[in-house]
């Protein structure tokens, strides 16, 4: 029986936390950028409070982090590919396009697993969910083709940059499943992923000069943005498991659609954008894609390989 049948009014209102923290990323690193704060800093403060978070949890609950050399390969691949990889996309693409393009294409996270998924056979083929993946990538395609989707045709391949976040996510989302170990379990990987991504983070910035000093007594608006982000990152983890425990995946899948409008309206609202029709019919088949996917029976099971 699918764990989704737990869903009730708590589980929604956790899902809007989540949604809500996840949704913050791209708003606050658009400010953080803005006022100078470097590339490599700001995710690198996220991974911290997502690590301290985590950590806290598994000493609370007296939980050890297996180090097998198959757990290991799991939180390299998730470190670098699942968190340290696509922040840094993410922060570089929306200094150059507008947050609810960023927010589109952060969407699109599942048609890209769910393609890479198809070609790895780890997912069955079925025709509805083909249907889906094609519609989703349809919108996708809306926003690079034509030059009226956005306020300068010169964004193109920053839009097209941006696309490397979802990509990285599909990658780490795939081989997680390929390379899970039997006892694998999510609060571990978790809490490995977001060790690896600070080392590979925190080495960046010491290797390319991309340090911060916050300004202290006044603090500035990208001050601010790297605190939130760092609590957000934090919160966001505690609500995932809470709401992965309670509903289950299926109600997870919702979190993509709240976070694709709730970007755009941060657009609107806080930075004056104004999605034209082609970024509008962009967002809608996206959706429709994805909901295709979330409804269809799944295909044939391809057989893995334990590993």
């Amino acid at each position: 029986m699918s764990r989704s049948m737990g869903f009730d009014s708590t589980s929604l209102a956790v899902l809007i936390g989540l949604g809500l923290c996840w949704s913050l990323v791209t708003p606050l690193a658009r400010i953080a950028g803005q006022d100078g704060v470097p590339a490599l800093f700001f995710p690198a403060i996220a991974t911290l409070g997502g690590a301290m978070t985590l950590g806290l949890l598994a000493m609370f609950q007296r939980h050890a982090l297996p180090l097998t050399p198959a757990h290991l390969r799991l939180y390299l691949l998730a470190g670098t590919f699942g968190h340290a990889c696509p922040q840094i996309s993410l922060f570089v693409a929306v200094q150059h396009v507008p947050i609810g393009i960023v927010g589109l294409a952060i969407a699109t996270t599942p048609l890209f697993t769910f393609a890479l998924a198809l070609l790895m056979r780890v997912e069955g083929f079925s025709s509805r969910r083909a249907l889906g993946l094609a519609l989703g990538f349809f919108g996708a395609f809306l926003v690079l083709v034509p030059r009226t989707a956005l306020p300068d045709p010169a964004m193109v391949p920053w839009v097209a940059f941006s696309f490397l976040t979802p990509i990285a996510w599909a990658i780490s989302n795939v081989f997680a499943v390929v390379w899970k170990p039997a006892d694998g379990d999510a609060r571990s990987s978790a809490l490995g992923m977001m060790l690896v991504s600070g080392m590979v983070l925190w080495l960046a910035v010491a290797a390319f000069g991309h340090g911060y000093t916050p300004r202290g007594a006044a603090p500035s608006p990208g001050d601010v943005a790297l605190l939130l982000n760092a609590l957000v990152a934090g919160l966001a983890f505690v609500l995932y498991f809470t709401l992965l425990d309670r509903a289950g995946p299926v109600v997870m899948s919702f979190v993509s659609f709240l976070n694709l409008g709730l970007v755009t309206l941060y657009g609107i609202a806080f930075f004056g954008e104004r999605p034209s029709l082609w970024v509008l019919a962009a967002i809608a088949a996206i959706v429709a894609g994805l909901e295709i996917i979330r409804r269809a029976p799944p295909g044939r099971q391809v057989p893995q390989k334990v590993r």
